[in-house]
C-alpha cells in the first residue's frame, strides 16, 4: 500500500499533533518522522514527516537504535536518546519504538523520531509520557494496513477459482492490469486513481464465476442468448465487489468502475448504454487496458504482429468504442515502449499470478520447481504456493533460489532470499533482478529443433528468447516432450536454430543444459550453452542487433504513420 494511498484514508497529521498535545514529555518539537515497518523490520511500509527532510531507511533507523540509550522501556514499548544521529535536527534526537510482542521482542513495528533543541523535561513531577496512546496510533495503522493487504488474497483465492474454468484468466486479468499501471502513469494520474484502477482490473471478471464454462470457452461467436448471458457478468461483478470490498473505504469506487468497464464510448455498450463523458474515467481507461490484452492473449509473446493488430484496432474504433484520447495514448505507450521491457519492480504492493519458484535442493543438479501466485512489495514478497506438495524443504539446503514470470510477453527472472516457509507461503527478500544473459538477449518468437542425445529424439520447441550465453524456450505442460526433459534434467542436449534477418543468416546446432524451469504457459526451460563457439555466438550477436535495428524502424514508422 503507498504511503500517499493510505493517506487518503488516514490523516496521521491529526493524530501526531494529539500525540504532542497529550505528552508533556516533549517540549517544542521542531521536527519529526513516523515510520511503519513490515513484519520482520526491513522496509518502511508507512511513513509520516514533520518538518523532516532526510530520508530515513529501515536499516538506518535500526542503526540509530543500535547506537542509543533506553530512557524507558515496558514489555511493548520503550524510549530511546539517540547518540549520534546522522541527520541535523535539533540537540536533542529521542525514538519512540513500539515493539512487536509476537517476534520476542526484537522486531519494531514503529517508530516515532522526535527532534528539539530543547531536553524532554522528563525529570518534572507533571511530566507524563503517554505510551498507550502511541501504541494505539501504531496498532491502528497496522490493522488499516492489514485490512487492506487481504484484498491480494481475495484475488488470489479468485485467480485460483477462475483458472479452473478458464485457465487464461490469470494471465489476462494481470495483463489487464499492467497496461493500467502503464496508462495511469503515462496519463498523470492521481496514487488514489492509479491504485483503483489496479485492483479493478485484477477484479474486473470476477463476475464470470456466473458464466457457464461452455460460454466462457467458446471458440466460435456466441449466439444471441448466450450473448445476454454473458452480459450479465458486468453485473454480476459490481454486486460481488460490493460485498467483498465492504468497509473498505477506500475501495468503495471499485464496483462502479468494474461495473461499466463494457461501456462502450458511442453508447452502444453495456450494462446501462452509457456514452461519453457519462461513462466513469476510470472504466474508460480499463476498456482499452482490457481490449488490449484481449488480442495480445491470443499470442502469449507480444510480437510486431501483434502490436499491429492492436494498433489496428484502437485506430478504427477510437470515438465509438474507446475514449479517443485513451486509445491515442494507449497507442505511444505500445510504439514507444522499452525494447526489453525488463524493469526492476520498485513501487507498492503488486499482485503477479502464475509464478514458477525455482530453485536447486541440497545440490546444485537437484532442480525444484513449484507454482503459485506472489504478492510483491518492493524488493520483498510473499509466494503462495499452489501445489504445494507438503514436503518440508530446508531454507538453509535451497540454492539458486529463484522466481519468474511472464509481463506483457516477457519473461522476468529473480534472484530471491528465503526468510521463512509457513502454510504453504515463502516469506522471501532481497528480490533482485537477475539478467538471464550476460551479453545481450531479445525477445524471439520462433521455432527451433531440440535433440535429445540420450534418447536420440527430435522434436520441435517455440524460442522466446535468443541470447549471446542462453536461450529459452517453451514446450506443452502436458507433453510427452515435458516429461522428458524433466526426467533428464540434468543431461545435455542440442538445439538446431535457423534464422536470418537481410544478409545475416543463422544456421547452427549449439549443446545445451537446462539451468532453470518452470510452469507458466507452459514449461519454461532457461538453457546455457555449453562450449560455444566464438564464430557462433558473433553470428548470434548480429542477428540480434539487426533484430533490434528493424524494430526501431518498425516503430519509428508507426510514430510517423
Amino acid at each position: 500500500m503507498e504511503n500517499t494511498t493510505l493517506s487518503q484514508f488516514f490523516d496521521f497529521e491529526v493524530h501526531f499533533k494529539e500525540f504532542i498535545k497529550r505528552n508533556s514529555y516533549f517540549t517544542n518539537v521542531a521536527s519529526a518522522y513516523f515510520a511503519i515497518f513490515n513484519d520482520n523490520t526491513t522496509r518502511i511500509n508507512y511513513k509520516y514527516k514533520y518538518n523532516f527532510s532526510d530520508v530515513l531507511t529501515a536499516s538506518l533507523i535500526k542503526s540509530m537504535i543500535s547506537d542509543s540509550e533506553i530512557v524507558e522501556k515496558n514489555h511493548i514499548s520503550e524510549i530511546r536518546k539517540c547518540n549520534n544521529p546522522p541527520f541535523e535536527c535539533g540537540k536533542n534526537v529521542y525514538m519512540i519504538n513500539a515493539i512487536n510482542p509476537a517476534s520476542n521482542r526484537t522486531d519494531i513495528l514503529g517508530s516515532l523520531i522526535v527532534c528539539s533543541d530543547i531536553p524532554p523535561s522528563y525529570s518534572c513531577e507533571n511530566s507524563v509520557f503517554n505510551l498507550p496512546y502511541f501504541l494505539q496510533i501504531v496498532y491502528h495503522i497496522e490493522t488499516v494496513l492489514s485490512n487492506y493487504e487481504k484484498i491480494y488474497y481475495i484475488v488470489d483465492t479468485f485467480t485460483e477459482v477462475m483458472a479452473s474454468k478458464d485457465t487464461i484468466m490469470p494471465y489476462h486479468m494481470t495483463g489487464v492490469a499492467n497496461n493500467c499501471i502503464e496508462l495511469s502513469i503515462f496519463l498523470g494520474l492521481e496514487p488514489i486513481d492509479q491504485t483503483l484502477l489496479y485492483f479493478s482490473a485484477l477484479l474486473h471478471d470476477i463476475g464470470k464465476l456466473f458464466i457457464p464454462e461452455a460460454i466462457i470457452n467458446k471458440e466460435e461467436e456466441l449466439t444471441d442468448d448466450e450473448l445476454n448471458i454473458f452480459k450479465i457478468h458486468a453485473r454480476k461483478s459490481e454486486e460481488m465487489l460490493k460485498t467483498i470490498l465492504h468497509g473498505m473505504t477506500l475501495f468503495e469506487d471499485i464496483p462502479k468502475i468494474v461495473r461499466h468497464h463494457h461501456e462502450n464510448y458511442d453508447g452502444s455498450g453495456y450494462p446501462d448504454g452509457l456514452s461519453g463523458e457519462g461513462i466513469p474515467y476510470l472504466s474508460r481507461v480499463l476498456k482499452v487496458a482490457d481490449a488490449v490484452d484481449k488480442i495480445s492473449s491470443k499470442n502469449a509473446y507480444k510480437t510486431r504482429g501483434v502490436v499491429d493488430s492492436i494498433i489496428k484496432e484502437l485506430k478504427i474504433n477510437s470515438g465509438k468504442i474507446y475514449d479517443p484520447a485513451l486509445a491515442k495514448a494507449m497507442i505511444k505507450i505500445l510504439v514507444t515502449e522499452n525494447e526489453n521491457l525488463i524493469e526492476e519492480n520498485t513501487g507498492s504492493t503488486i499482485y503477479i499470478p502464475q509464478c514458477s519458484f525455482s530453485f536447486s535442493y541440497m545440490e546444485k543438479t537437484n532442480i525444484k520447481s513449484l507454482t503459485g501466485n506472489l504478492i510483491l512489495r518492493g524488493n520483498s514478497g510473499t509466494f503462495v504456493i499452489h501445489d504445494y506438495d507438503n514436503k518440508i524443504y530446508s531454507i538453509n539446503a535451497m540454492l539458486n533460489s529463484t522466481i519468474s514470470f511472464f509481463k506483457n510477453g516477457e519473461i522476468f527472472e529473480y534472484k530471491v532470499l528465503v526468510k521463512k516457509i509457513e502454510d504453504g507461503r515463502l516469506y522471501l527478500d532481497n528480490i533482485r533482478f537477475l539478467p538471464t544473459d550476460t551479453t545481450f538477449s531479445m525477445v524471439w518468437n520462433n521455432s527451433a529443433i531440440l535433440y535429445n542425445k540420450e534418447l536420440n529424439k527430435r522434436n520441435r520447441v517455440d524460442i522466446i528468447k535468443l541470447g549471446g550465453d542462453a536461450v529459452i524456450f517453451t514446450v506443452d505442460k502436458n507433453s510427452d516432450l515435458a516429461r522428458e526433459l524433466l526426467d533428464n534434467i540434468k543431461g545435455e542436449f542440442q538445439i538446431h536454430i535457423k534464422e536470418s534477418i537481410d544478409e545475416i543468416e543463422l544456421d547452427t546446432t549449439l549443446n545445451i543444459k537446462i539451468v532453470k524451469y518452470y510452469l507458466g504457459y507452459g514449461y519454461t526451460f532457461i538453457c546455457r550453452y555449453l562450449n560455444i563457439q566464438s564464430g557462433q555466438k558473433d553470428l548470434i550477436l548480429r542477428l540480434l542487433f539487426r533484430k533490434q535495428m528493424e524494430n526501431r524502424k518498425w516503430k519509428t514508422k508507426l510514430l510517423v504513420d
